[in-house]
């Protein structure tokens, strides 16, 4: 009987002894699967999920052959030790498969990396000048503009590196190397490199908080280990560069350029490029003493150093960088043609680019060439100062387009964009009466009927009973008999242009109005002022250059635009303008009206021989205008690829004294702005020819 108990007991121990081994091997297999689950993605998890549960089961069962067995051998009151360890298994068991899923769950309630690809952080909107100049950045919280990492310096990627993760290209995530170190410098009380890695660093800028807590840290360890798994170390650069912050609003190193020094990352020298390296650590501090500091280029020559220790940088590299001086740009956010950019900026909100894409940030292209625009400001500035406090204005405007294709390339809205009160308000699409530039419309009218320019019409006094008896008078309170078109025209007549308003009809002056560009025309549902054909409604200098843009293009109407393209950063196109050309006048009409207002003669009698209607060899389209009460005083000069329309006045809407059309006002600031394009083609014209 005795021996027969033996055996039992000794069975019963080989079966603990398996049993034991059964479940090492299955909390070594659940580990193994545990670490299978990071390289395969979510159609493994509802595999995992049943395993779990046939695991369980296996425990379970192990667990009740375990307590069968103990209570055999408490009835039998041998072996303690063996239903000891049997005991201590099955609770090691339940307990590792307890810590595994609950890990498991932990690190699947992590944000996924995946979601790297899609990353959309919001982005500034860029403008561009037709050559390329950065006009303006446009940003909400973030100023932040994409880059590609082939578009990023060599010497900025290895003082990176350098800097902050030497190891970056032989780890895969974590540099337990690195980690290792700072907790040895740090019990030894000594200045050290941070321990995290540049994926570390991108995990915890896209994805966590910057709170320093274990937990945090367990979180950036686990996401860096599962990006590497996903994403390619050039991949990671990329995003590293697109998201590191650099101060304040600026995200990333092509807005850090900008900010910085004013240039792309591409134009960056290994001087600027070490710089943006050394403030990363911290960013906001740096910000505040990065003019001229020299605590900058110690750390700029420690870092460069490093470089040329490790080989990353060359000897002659090291002595640039040393003994660079860095040029911070002016820490100021200004716009470069202001009042265009402001349009741009609406048309941008209103109607060319999806909400989605304006929240990632786009790339505009604009027909504005900002030497012009500079050099234009500058003469409405010694224009105003000139003349205004004579004539009592103080404020101007210019626009300038290519009646070619439509596009503008200069428009100054006001003398000073930056006055308070009254500068940004863009007295180009502003309302105003323009005075007797409109009566191109009547003119026009007249030449496709069957007027001639040679036809003569009587300029004497004249009632409209049809409209309350209205009696006109002319600019100098004359009558001049028997004149032609062209005469009248020229020497800018009211009572002819009104004759003939009233003799075609007004509405059909209105309707051609309308088509030539002129909008306000159309506001009328009935009763039509007849003042109209003189300038008694008022309408935009914008409105009034796309009217002589149809003369000044043959009879055929291309829509005045600043926005040439616009792309998303990545290079897709959005919006491309596109030629719309439509005939408004026939050619010969356009032709007559040009000639008309190119001959000097034509109008000596009012205007004389004044120096500002000539220039030099060229043939240029000249009309003047001013409004009731001289609020407003209009100039405008066209010729086959330009046209010209200025203004002066006052915002308030003060009269103005002793203006002239012709001599004073805003004909001397179309001159010079006139003579400017009229160079500036020139010059283009041999450059291109060479």
């Amino acid at each position: 009987m005795n021996k027969m108990i033996s055996v039992i007991f000794a069975m019963l121990r080989y079966v603990l002894e398996a049993l034991f081994l059964l479940g090492s091997t299955l909390f070594l297999l659940q580990r193994a699967l545990v670490n299978l689950i990071w390289l395969v993605k979510k159609q493994i998890e509802r595999v995992y999920k049943l395993f779990l549960l046939t695991l369980s089961r296996v425990y379970l069962t192990s667990t009740a052959v375990c307590l069968r067995l103990v209570k055999l051998a408490a009835q039998q009151k041998k072996r303690w030790r063996a239903a000891r360890a049997a005991i201590a298994v099955a609770v090691g068991l339940i307990a590792g498969l307890a810590v595994d899923y609950y890990a498991f769950e932990y690190i699947r309630s992590l944000p996924n990396p995946t979601s790297l690809d899609d990353f959309n952080t919001p982005a500034a909107t860029l403008i561009y000048d037709v050559n390329g100049v950065l006009l303006y950045s446009a940003y909400s919280d973030t100023y932040r503009v994409p880059v590609e990492l082939f578009d990023i310096p060599p010497t900025l990627i290895a003082a990176t590196i350098q800097a902050e993760d030497a190891r970056f290209f032989s780890h895969s995530g974590v540099d337990l190397h690195g980690i290792a170190r700072a907790v040895i410098n740090n019990v030894q009380q000594k200045p050290t490199q941070g321990a995290s890695t540049i994926t570390q660093q991108l995990a915890r800028t896209v994805f966590l908080d910057r709170n320093r807590t274990l937990k945090r840290k367990v979180d950036e360890i686990i996401l860096a280990l599962k990006i590497e798994q996903q994403f390619s170390k050039a991949e990671i650069l990329e995003l590293y560069f697109n998201t590191i912050p650099y101060g304040g609003v600026t995200v990333g190193v092509e807005a850090a350029a900008n900010h910085y020094f004013h240039k792309s990352a591409r134009e960056l020298s290994a001087a600027e490029a070490v710089f943006l390296v050394t403030i990363t650590p911290a960013p906001s501090v740096y910000l505040q003493t990065a003019q001229e500091n020299p605590a900058d280029q110690q750390r700029i020559t420690a870092l460069a150093e490093q470089m040329r220790n490790s080989g990353a940088i060359t000897e002659e590299t090291y002595a640039e960088i040393a003994t660079t001086q860095l040029k911070f740009s002016p820490r100021v956010t200004y716009k470069r043609a202001p009042h265009a950019v402001d349009m741009v900026l609406e048309q941008i909100h209103s109607k060319l680019v999806p909400a989605a894409a304006r929240e990632s940030g786009v790339v505009v292209h604009t027909s504005i060439d900002v030497e012009l625009q500079n050099q234009v400001q500058e003469i409405v500035l010694s224009e105003v100062a000139t003349q205004g406090e004579q004539y009592h204005f103080s404020n101007a405007a210019v626009l300038i387009a290519d009646p070619t294709t439509g596009a503008i390339s200069a428009m100054v809205g006001s003398t000073n964009y930056y006055e308070p009160l009254f500068g940004q308000v863009n007295v180009v699409t502003a309302q105003r009466q323009l005075g007797s530039t409109l009566k191109i419309v009547p003119y026009a009218l007249a030449l496709e009927g069957a007027w001639k320019p040679d036809t003569d019409i009587l300029d004497a006094p004249v009632v409209f009973p049809a409209y309350q008896n209205y009696q006109p008078r002319n600019y100098d309170n004359k009558f001049h008999g028997m004149v032609t078109l062209t005469e009248a025209l020229g020497n800018s007549y009211n009572i002819p242009a009104l004759k003939l308003a009233n003799e075609l009809g007004v509405d059909n002056v209105a309707t051609l109005g309308v088509k030539m560009g002129i909008v306000e025309f159309s506001q009328f549902s009935d009763a039509i002022p007849l003042s109209l054909a003189i300038g008694g409604v008022e309408t935009s200098l914008f409105n009034l250059a796309q009217a002589y843009q149809v003369v000044a293009h043959a009879g055929e109407k291309l829509p005045l635009h600043l926005i040439t393209r616009i792309t998303t950063h990545g290079g897709k196109v959005l919006h491309q303008q596109q030629p719309d050309p439509a005939r408004v006048l026939s050619t010969q009409t356009a032709n007559e009206l040009r000639t008309i207002l190119s001959d000097q003669a034509a109008r000596a009698v009012m205007f004389g021989s004044s120096e500002f209607f000539t220039f030099d060899s060229e043939s240029v389209a000249i009309k003047t205008g001013t409004s009731n009460n001289f609020k407003d005083n209009v100039a405008i000069a066209f010729a086959d690829n330009f046209v010209v329309a200025a203004w002066v006045g006052n915002n308030s809407g003060m009269s103005m004294s002793r203006v002239t059309s012709g001599q004073t006002g805003a004909t001397p600031i179309m001159h010079s702005t006139t003579q400017l394009v009229l160079e500036m083609n020139r010059s283009r014209t041999v450059l291109s020819s060479k």
